[in-house]
């Protein structure tokens, strides 16, 4: 079986809405998981954008999620999340969620959410790791990664309001 990632608020491929961007409610999506690999102990999860610079823009970072957990529910990411998330501190400098940011006219954004399954319960980072070496953490105990991919078309290629 293969270890999916998805969201009942979008689909692979899809624009993000806007309740989940900077320039909406900035709130986490609902994220759905199921078929990890045996001997998964944690997962850890990032969400990241690809930029000029060649380094992607860390957008949330959570670690020491439980193995039995198949789920983030819609919102998850805000500041003060449930006491067993730890939240890495993202590229905007917040230990929580920071969704999208508007999107230039003329580019297309793409936002990948990478769900890691890991082979330790817990990752060895202190609680002000920032997500990218949170991320590295990870990796190290990686068993398999999933992932759901947000693509926003460049704004000059969207449809206008009430077309």
């Amino acid at each position: 079986m293969a270890f999916i990632l998805d969201s009942p608020a979008f689909g692979d491929g899809d624009p993000m809405p806007t309740s989940y961007r900077q320039s909406g409610e900035n709130r986490s999506p609902p994220l759905e998981w199921r078929d990890p690999p045996p001997g998964t102990l944690s997962f850890a999860l990032v969400l990241e954008s690809p930029n000029e610079s060649g380094r992607p823009v860390c957008h949330w970072a959570v670690y020491d999620i439980p193995a039995d957990r198949r789920q983030l529910p819609q919102g998850d990411g805000a500041p003060t999340p449930e006491p067993e998330l730890h939240q890495a501190i993202n590229d905007f400098g917040h230990a929580a969620y920071d969704g999208p940011l508007a999107a230039r006219q003329d580019v297309r954004r793409t936002y990948r959410f990478r769900l890691a399954a890991l082979d330790v319960p817990q990752l060895d980072i202190p609680p002000t790791a920032t997500a990218v070496a949170a991320w590295q953490a990870a990796k190290a105990h990686l068993i398999r990664e999933a992932e759901l991919v947000s693509i926003d078309p460049p704004a000059a290629s969207r449809p206008r309001s009430g077309s």
